[in-house]
C-alpha cells in the first residue's frame, strides 16, 4: 500500500482503527476499549464447548447456522467514534448459552451453530459500522481521490468479517487490502 491507508488491526490481543499518513506517522482513530474480538471469538467458542476453542471454529459452525435466531447486542455502533467494545457481547452470548442450558439441560448441535452465526453477525456489523466511521474520519487526512483500508490481523481470517468490509470498500470506492489467509493469524 502507498501512503496513506486506513488499517484496521484486529486480533485475539488487538483491535485499532490506524491511519497510516507515512512511514513514522500513524494516527490511531480508534481502539478496543476492552476485550479484543478474536479473544471474543475465542471464548464463544469454549463457552460452546466446541471442539477447539478457537475463532475458525465459530466460523465453522456459523457456516450452518441461523443468523437471525438470536439478537446479540451492536456494541457503541450508536457513538459517532471509531473506539469499539466486545465484552458485552460476550456477556450477552454467555447468558443465551446459560438459558438455553438452564431450559434444556444443554447444547444441541443446532443450538450453538445459531449461537455461532448470530454471534458472528453481530461482529461482522460492528465492523462495518465502525469501519464506515472510520473511513468518514480518514477521509479528512487523506487528499487522495481514491482511499485505501487494509484489514490485517486474525480476525481477518473470517470469511464473513472479510468479505462484508470488502463489499463496503466497494460501495465506498475504497481499495481494499488484507494479507492472504494463511498470514492472518495470532
Amino acid at each position: 500500500l502507498s501512503y496513506p491507508y486506513l488499517i484496521l488491526l484486529a486480533s485475539g490481543g488487538h483491535c485499532q482503527y490506524l491511519a497510516v499518513l507515512g512511514a513514522n506517522r500513524i494516527e490511531r482513530l480508534g481502539t478496543t476499549i476492552d476485550d479484543a474480538p478474536g479473544e471474543v471469538f475465542d471464548k464463544v467458542a469454549k463457552m460452546l464447548g466446541l471442539p477447539i476453542f478457537s475463532g475458525s471454529e465459530v466460523e465453522k459452525y456459523a457456516k450452518k447456522g441461523n443468523k437471525n435466531r438470536f439478537s446479540f447486542p451492536l456494541p457503541l455502533v450508536d457513538k459517532n467514534n471509531c473506539d469499539l467494545s466486545f465484552s458485552g457481547l460476550k456477556s450477552s452470548v454467555r447468558r443465551q448459552v446459560d438459558l438455553l442450558v438452564e431450559k434444556q439441560s444443554g447444547l444441541y448441535i443446532h443450538d450453538q451453530r445459531d449461537i455461532c452465526a448470530s454471534f458472528q453477525e453481530s461482529m461482522k456489523l460492528t465492523f462495518e459500522n465502525k469501519t464506515t466511521k472510520a473511513l468518514e474520519l480518514f477521509s479528512k487526512f487523506s487528499s487522495e481521490k481514491e482511499m485505501s483500508f487494509s484489514l490485517a490481523g486474525g480476525v481477518a481470517a473470517n470469511h464473513s468479517v472479510r468479505n462484508s468490509l470488502k463489499e463496503l470498500c466497494r460501495k465506498l470506492n475504497v481499495r481494499f487490502s488484507a494479507p492472504p489467509l494463511d498470514l492472518c493469524t495470532d
